[in-house]
């Protein structure tokens, strides 16, 4: 059972919310415990789950703890994890969970997409300039799935992304950086969300702005896994083919 239901931007009705992202998954998560035939339930978390602290360190381990603040797609990632941590299961039902940092693919490219928009985009806000993050290339995701899925002594936590960072200046060299306050940008955007304009409010600024870089080695070791693209690559390769596709 690979669980993979969620919800990313947060809803304005804070229980139907919770109804999906952690009822559902508990539903899902006692299911696969009264399904014999189930004998792995991989759970998809994510990096967020951290939290985007300013005094993160480089190469975050699994076993530090999760601060994810306010912002409630990481706050209920945490709250997953702890379910199935705290789950009490058949014997021979493994549970693992995999903290994911973003998937990009060349079939990412959506015209009113984010991505798109940023890459559209003349200008980018300077506070973010220096941002660093990772990105796995599909190719690299499905690899390692492919090994997960076939891995019968699987079971624990572990960091899913490349051994590699990068940060949006290197991204984007050639925007230009404007110096907007931050405090003006969560005014804005929560006035938005406020008034149903924008599905967003401003809980996940922090994550664009703080680091979060998480350590693979777990994984990696595990596989003695080569990454086919580093995060760079992976974005560019993606990018290219968008253009070939327009």
């Amino acid at each position: 059972m690979i669980h993979l239901a969620y919800i990313l931007n947060p809803l304005h009705d804070i229980k139907k919310e919770d109804e999906i992202d952690l009822k559902g998954s508990r539903n899902v998560l006692r299911i696969s415990n009264k399904t014999s035939s189930v004998k792995k339930f991989i759970q998809f978390s994510s990096v967020s789950a951290y939290g985007a602290r300013k005094n993160n360190p480089l190469w975050i381990p699994e076993d530090q703890i999760l601060a994810p603040g306010s912002y409630r797609y990481a706050l209920n990632k945490k709250k997953i994890e702890n379910d199935c941590n705290n789950f009490t299961r058949r014997n021979d039902l493994k549970i693992i969970i995999l903290r994911v940092c973003i998937v990009f693919r060349p079939s990412c490219s959506k015209k009113k997409g984010a991505v798109t928009k940023i890459l559209k985009s003349p200008f980018l806000i300077k506070k973010i300039k220096t941002t660093k993050f990772q990105l796995i290339h599909e190719n690299d995701f499905n690899a390692l799935m492919d090994l997960i899925v076939k891995d019968e002594t699987i079971e624990g936590t572990f960091n899913m992304s490349p051994d590699t960072f990068t940060s949006v200046v290197e991204l984007f060299p050639k925007k230009y950086y404007l110096p907007i306050p931050i405090f003006l940008i969560k005014m804005v955007i929560d006035a938005l969300w406020s008034l149903r304009i924008v599905n967003i409010n401003s809980s996940g600024l922090e994550f664009c702005i703080n680091d979060i870089i998480v350590d693979p080695s777990k994984l990696i070791d595990r596989y003695e896994y080569k990454f086919q693209y580093t995060t760079l690559e992976g974005f560019k390769d993606s990018v290219s083919q968008w253009s070939d596709s327009h």
